[in-house]
Parts: C-alpha cells; sequence; structure tokens
C-alpha cells in the first residue's frame, strides 16, 4: 500500500500551486442554486456571485435569509463538477460524506452528515439522514439508488433536525434533488462520452411544448462505471456498476391558478461485486480454521493444507493495493419505478394549496462475498421488494402586508416490503460439525403508516428581525411477521419456536408491533443589523423512528422493538455578502444532544452472537462550518469551505459477558465516519473567445482522520495475553485497523464550448492524484470470524464527454 506521508507530501505540493494557477483553480462547494425553474446561471458575470435560490422551507428564498445551514448546487455546477450522481455530493459539501460502495449493497448509499449515520442496510433500518427526489421521500440506504444528476435543476443538502417539515427520521439532516420541468421552449441534447476501465456514458433529452398550457420532458441516460479492484484468481473487475435511467415530466397549466407535474421514471443498476479485501486475518481465528479445512486440512496442523493456508493468507493480506481474492462476482440489481404528481393551486393572492403525491417500487437482489478471500467465509445473499405511498397537503399563506409567510400541512407514508436475508459463515468449518446445513437466513414482512400534521410561520417582527416557529406532530406505526432460523436450506416451512439450539432446522416466528408518537419542532429568530448580513440562532428537535431488528436469524433477543431516537439541536450561526456581492462567507456553530441513541450492540445466548439495534446511548455532537466563496474578477470563482466536529458517546449500557452485568461501554464506544477536521479547496475560471468559452475548474477534498468501522467499539492497542478483565465486548481487532488516515482528493474538468456548432467538449478527472484509501473497514473479529474486511475506495477516474445541443 503507499506510504500515507509520502502522498501527503505530494498532496501539499499539489495544493501549494493549486490556486496560484488561476486557468485551472477548482470549483465545488456551496454553489449557486438555480431559481425554481430557471435552467441557466451564467457562467462569466462581472456582477457579482449569483443569487442562490433554494426552497427548504417550502417556499422559494434567497438561502442568505435562511436560518440554517444549506449547501445548495445548482445543475450547471453540478455539470462543471463532474457530479454525477449522490455519491459525489461529499466532494464538494462541507461536512457530508456519502459511501457507496459498502459491503454490503454496492449499489446502495450511506449518508453521513455531522457525524448522524446507519450503515446497516436491512430492509426495517430507517437512516437519520433523508433522501427527497422531487419533493417525495425515498426510502433507506437503497434509496438513492438510480439518482443521476443529469438533467437535475439543483440539488440542496440541509442540516441539522429537520423534524417540522421533512418529519421523521431526518435528525441529521435531508438531501433534496430536483430535476428540470419542462419549458415552453423546444430543447433537446444529447451526449456521449467513453473513460478509463471501459468507462461510457449515453444520455440525452428532448423537451417539447405541446401547446400553450403543456410541455413534455424526456430523459434517458447510461453509465458504465468500470470497476477498480482486481480478483487475482479470476482477473475480473470489482467495484463497478451501470445505471439506466428513463424520466418523464409532464407540465399542465389549464389556469393561470392551477399547475400540475406529472412525473415518472425508471432506473436499473447492475453492479459488480464489491470492491473488498481481506486487511487482517487472526491466525487462531475460525476464519483461519474454515480456510484450512477448506484446504483439505486433518487438524493436525503440521499437514501440508496448514501451510498451504498460511501462505495463502500471507498473499490475501499483502497484496497490491487495487487487488482482491474474491472469486464471485455476482455483485447487486435494482429495479426502481417511480411516479409522483405535484399540484399547486393559487386560491388567491394570500392562500396556495399544494398537493404531493409519489409512488415507489424497488426490487433489488444482491450476492456478498465480504470477507475479501477466495475461501468461503462470510457471503450473504440478500433479495427484497418493496412498496411506498406518499401523500403531502400545504396550505401556503402569506399575510400582514407579506410580514408572515405560513405553512400548515398534513402528511402520510405507507411502506411495505420483504426481504431475504442470508449469512453463510464458515461453510467448511461449520460443516464439519452441522450435518444441517450452514445458513442463517431471516424472512421479515414489514408494514409501515407514520401520519403526521405540521405547521411551520415566520413573521417580520420588524424590517430587520424575523422569529420562525413551527411543530409537527407524528404517529409511527410498524408490524412486523420474521421467520428465522440458522443452519438451514434457503425454504423454511413449519415455524415454532425461538432460542433453538445450535444444531437444528427449526425456525423461529415472530410477529411485533410498535407504535410510537413524536412531536418535534423549530424554533429560531434572525436579524440583519445592516444589508448583506444576518445572525440567527436555531434550536430544533427531531426523531429517528423505532422499530424492530429485522435480522432475526435464530434468536428471540433479536426481536426486541426499539424506540425513537430524540436530537435536540442549538445552532447559532451568520451569512454575510458584501464587496457589492463579490464575497460571501457563511458559518455556523452546532450542538447536538441525543437521548435514546440507537446503537448496535452485540447480543450473546446459548444460539451464539449476533447484533441488535437497541436504545442503550446517550450522545453529544458539536462542531463548527464555514464556507468561502469569492467572485473579485470577471469569469473567477475561488472559494474554500472548512469543518470542525466532535462527537462522543456518554452512556452504552451494553451486556458484558465477562462480568455478566450491564455496565456503562461508553469510553469503548465512538462516532464512525466524523473526522475531526475537514476542508475542500475550490475555483474556476471562464475565459471568452472568439468561438464560445473555455472553462477549466480543480476541487480539492481533505478529511482528517476518522473510524471506518461501522461497529463504532474501540479495539485493543494489542492484545495481552491475560483477557481478565477486559469486557466481552471489546474484544474486536486491534484499532489500527479501524482507521482510515488523512487524505485528499483531487479533481477538475476543462470543458471547450463552440458557439456555432452548440457543442462542448469536456474532459474531466476525479481522484487524480490516484490516491488509495478504504471506505470502510468491517471488524469481523468481534463477530467471531477472525477477520476484518476493508472496501476500497474508487480509484483514479477520467473521460471526455461531447455535448450537442440542438
Amino acid at each position: 500500500m503507499k506510504k500515507a506521508g509520502h502522498s501527503s507530501t505530494i498532496s501539499r505540493r499539489c495544493l501549494a500551486g493549486l490556486l496560484g494557477a488561476a486557468s485551472v483553480v477548482g470549483l465545488a462547494g456551496a454553489a449557486s442554486a438555480q431559481e425554481e425553474g430557471s435552467q441557466k446561471n451564467s457562467a462569466i458575470s462581472n456582477e457579482g456571485l449569483a443569487t442562490i435560490v433554494v426552497t427548504a422551507r417550502k417556499r422559494a428564498e434567497n438561502v442568505q435569509d435562511v436560518p440554517i445551514t444549506i449547501a445548495a448546487m445548482s445543475g450547471e455546477r453540478l455539470e462543471e463538477t463532474a457530479t454525477r450522481n449522490i455519491n459525489d455530493l461529499s466532494a464538494i459539501t462541507p461536512g457530508l460524506q456519502i459511501q457507496q460502495s459498502a459491503i454490503v449493497n454496492p449499489a446502495s448509499s450511506y449518508i453521513f452528515l455531522r457525524g448522524f449515520s446507519q450503515t446497516d442496510d436491512l430492509i426495517g433500518f430507517d437512516q437519520p439522514v433523508t433522501t427527497y427526489v422531487d419533493n417525495v421521500f425515498v426510502e433507506g440506504v437503497g434509496g438513492s439508488a438510480g439518482t443521476n444528476f443529469y438533467d437535475v435543476d439543483r440539488v440542496e443538502v440541509v442540516k441539522g433536525p429537520q423534524g417540522t417539515l421533512f418529519g421523521r427520521n431526518s435528525v441529521g439532516g435531508a438531501v433534496q434533488i430536483y430535476t428540470k420541468t419542462p419549458t415552453d421552449n423546444f430543447e433537446a441534447e444529447m451526449l456521449g462520452g467513453l473513460g478509463n476501465r471501459d468507462g461510457a456514458r449515453l444520455a440525452g433529452f428532448v423537451n417539447v411544448p405541446m401547446s400553450d398550457t403543456a410541455a413534455l420532458r424526456v430523459v434517458g441516460e447510461y453509465e458504465n462505471v468500470g470497476g477498480w479492484l482486481k480478483s487475482v484468481p479470476t482477473g475480473e473487475d470489482f467495484g463497478g456498476r451501470k445505471t439506466y435511467l428513463v424520466r418523464g415530466s409532464l407540465r399542465l397549466e389549464p389556469s393561470d391558478d392551477l399547475q400540475i407535474l406529472l412525473r415518472g421514471s425508471y432506473s436499473r443498476i447492475t453492479a459488480s461485486g464489491t470492491a473488498v479485501r481481506a486487511v487482517y486475518v487472526d491466525p487462531a481465528g475460525p476464519a483461519f480454521l474454515s480456510a484450512y479445512v477448506e484446504n483439505g486440512g486433518d487438524f493436525s496442523f503440521t499437514d501440508p493444507a496448514y501451510q498451504q493456508t498460511v501462505s495463502d493468507f500471507n498473499e490475501i493480506v499483502n497484496a497490491p493495493d487495487y487487488s482482491t481474492y474474491v472469486t464471485d462476482n455476482r455483485g447487486q440489481r435494482v429495479n426502481t419505478y417511480m411516479a409522483s404528481a405535484e399540484i399547486t393551486y393559487d386560491l388567491s393572492d394570500s392562500f396556495t394549496i399544494k398537493s404531493i403525491s409519489g409512488y415507489r417500487h424497488l426490487k433489488g437482489s444482491s450476492y456478498t462475498d465480504a470477507d475479501g478471500t477466495q475461501f468461503a467465509l462470510l457471503t450473504a445473499p440478500q433479495r427484497r421488494n418493496t412498496n411506498a405511498f406518499s401523500e403531502e397537503l400545504q396550505l401556503l399563506i402569506s399575510g400582514f402586508d407579506n410580514r408572515l409567510d405560513m405553512v400548515v400541512g398534513a402528511y402520510y407514508y405507507h411502506f411495505s416490503g420483504r426481504e431475504f436475508q442470508q449469512s453463510r459463515a464458515l461453510e467448511a468449518l461449520l460443516s464439519a460439525f452441522s450435518p444441517n446445513g450452514r445458513t442463517s437466513t431471516t424472512i421479515p414482512d414489514i408494514t409501515r403508516n407514520s401520519p403526521a400534521i405540521f405547521s411551520q410561520a415566520t413573521f417580520a417582527l420588524t424590517d430587520s428581525v424575523n422569529l420562525t416557529g413551527g411543530a409537527r406532530y407524528t404517529w409511527d406505526k410498524r408490524k412486523q411477521v420474521a421467520t428465522g432460523t440458522i443452519y438451514s436450506d434457503y425454504e423454511l416451512t413449519n415455524p415454532t419456536g425461538c432460542n433453538i439450539p445450535f444444531d437444528t432446522t427449526v425456525p423461529c416466528s415472530t410477529t411485533l408491533k410498535t407504535s410510537d408518537k413524536a412531536f418535534t419542532w423549530l424554533l429560531s429568530l434572525d436579524w440583519t443589523p445592516i444589508p448583506g448580513t444576518m445572525l440567527y440562532g436555531k434550536v430544533a428537535k427531531g426523531f429517528h423512528s423505532g422499530g424492530v431488528t429485522s435480522r432475526l436469524g435464530p434468536s428471540a433477543d433479536l426481536a426486541i422493538p426499539y424506540d425513537p431516537e430524540y436530537v435536540t439541536e442549538y445552532e447559532v450561526g451568520f451569512k454575510t455578502e458584501f464587496m457589492d456581492r463579490r464575497v460571501r462567507l457563511n458559518g455556523a456553530f452546532y450542538y447536538d444532544d441525543f437521548s435514546d441513541a440507537q446503537i448496535v450492540v452485540p447480543v450473546f445466548n446459548d444460539t451464539g452472537f449476533a447484533n441488535r439495534l437497541d436504545n442503550v446511548g446517550k450522545a453529544r455532537l458539536y462542531g463548527a462550518e464555514f464556507d468561502l466563496e469569492l467572485a473579485l474578477t470577471e469569469g473567477l470563482r475561488l472559494g474554500a469551505t472548512l469543518g470542525y466536529a466532535k462527537g462522543n458517546y456518554q452512556r452504552v449500557e451494553v451486556f458484558d459477558s465477562v462480568t455478566d452485568q450491564i455496565v456503562n461501554a461508553a469510553d469503548a464506544y465512538r462516532i464512525d465516519n466524523l473526522p475531526k477536521w475537514s476542508y475542500t479547496l475550490f475555483g474556476s475560471y471562464t475565459k471568452p473567445t472568439d468561438f464560445g468559452k473555455i472553462a477549466a475548474s480543480l476541487n480539492w477534498r481533505w478529511k482528517d482522520t476518522h473510524v471506518v468501522n461501522p461497529q463504532k467499539v474501540k479495539g485493543p492497542e494489542t492484545f495481552p495475553d491475560d483477557l481478565t478483565g477486559i469486557p466481552g465486548f471489546a474484544l474486536g481487532v486491534s484499532d489500527q485497523y479501524q482507521f482510515q488516515k488523512a487524505y485528499g482528493l483531487l479533481g477538475g474538468q476543462i470543458r471547450v464550448t463552440i458557439d456555432s456548432a452548440d457543442i462542448d467538449i469536456a474532459l474531466w478527472g476525479k481522484n487524480l492524484l490516484d490516491k488509495h484509501y478504504f471506505a470502510q473497514k468491517t471488524d469481523l473479529v468481534r463477530a467471531g470470524l477472525g477477520l476484518v474486511g476493508g472496501v476500497v475506495g474508487q480509484r483514479r477516474t477520467y473521460g471526455l464527454e461531447v455535448t450537442k445541443r440542438f
């Protein structure tokens, strides 16, 4: 693997010259979101920075007037930074990390925002950062699958608890994606591109005005991202994916007061196997023993199979950076259908009613080889089929000479889904002791209903002081019927009992219901002492839904409901623009207080070891974020963001298998994917020419050393010979295998526009320094396997694209 110090030296040298080269300085971060319905922002302007318009509070506002932290990017800015999908957003958004290549379900996306995350991809688990596409909520980590950003109008990342307007689960914030709506002009475009490692992209759209009151827009895209981790045994590439997308929208305006937007989309993702490799193997652990048996070992440990196994694992853990020994490349398949209807009717100048209806169907399957070796140590087939429907009614009110802006609404969400989960662990070793097979299976059926009512209002106390208050009441009901067993075949019949012995095929079946109610609220005050400067303070409360762990396996101990998690956030900040809007500087300081924190904890009983989500914690998070953008000369944009974050668990109650007692293990747990420091540098330069223009950009993203083990438990620095006094939950892998050291990623693009031919030619690249890093490391030592698997981040990727407009 690459030396961290040497790579950092190269990175610093690169950074030293980054801002000095005006023609190639980078562009990213909190850029310009367009006004709703607009399609272009001028790239060349000597009039300062463009106004950023967002709809985070259910109405169009200048982001500088909104007393919450928002990062907003227009479709044009996403294009300039080669931000293709939701997984690329973390490169241009401070405080946001999105992990695409998780060990399970490589086409899914795990969102980390200000330390809020959920990295278990199960049908019943909710994410603490919600995702919306055209104002419609999408479910789970697979919700973002297929959300490529071609022909997208803007993306807004709203930070902090949004329990009033967005409701359940938005304790960390919300990511909102808005596709372009049909316009009154004929437009068409075709894009084609090729990249390294067999990368390819073909996309296009056509916009057709059908009459004075109707317009249609149809979008299509195909993208192939080549894998970056090569299997030594087979030569296949892992980590790649293909995306197919078709999207259509119809805008109808039967009258001046009525607008109807109908949208529909279909996406398909086919991903190869996860880019995972083994980074540690315990030579005395179960994974090593199972591989030894698979090699023909007879448990004498003096036979040739033992030496062969030692040699195999030496090769596996010391293999070149971008290689793996996984041989099964089946990966993941996800098909998603989505439809929505947004109806807006102006009752008068002061009252507008809006209805947003959405439906989403997802069908997918995956096969994960999580151990990173050629041996059958841990594989996980999975299939799921889900349906979701939502309806939101809003009444938008303005009054008191435009001093009052208010929204009153009602929301309903229904979800139903069925999932097949299977875990096949240590197949060769367990086959030697269990004649009944070697798989653990769970089939949960989940139904959820969640209605809510809400209201939020902003009132101008004076010309410079605004008071905002809001509240939401949510009912959240869930029913789960789960059937599980251990060491059986696929089909489950005659479920009769739980907590079954090790060597049996008798399944366990449970039916559980949960019913929760939550009151969430927001209160903020903002003051504009002088034009272009706003100071604000905010306190908000949000909640993360409760439920039941859907990974049942053989143990009824897993089928215990967990309660909602509550977060109260205190935030103060400022937003400023000066020098005729040529400089924009924003900052925020926040403190988050968790109660009933949901944490995955180990469960031990007679049937073995498993993980369960439970309310055992109390935690706090705090930090600060700043972003700066400059437009000092014509065509030149410079900027930077800086983030600081720190957090810790104050109480984590777990069962200690050594002392047989419940203990406070807060000192043994930590928050993952929370770098203490992070920053970005960005900029662009656009120069007019006789034939059109040339635009060049670079963006640099750096983040500090951070935990990438989602199990959150600290490991010992070394393993002592005497384990007396060491809590059972702490017997994991050494800390050195749970961190990713600080690193930076460089991206950029050069785009040439030829006006006479309506053609753009773009050369783009990501991770240009080819930095090797791990997006995730999973401690399977604590799970009883004696192995650590690591997901390798995407290596250098580049390509050339040509766009033709009609």
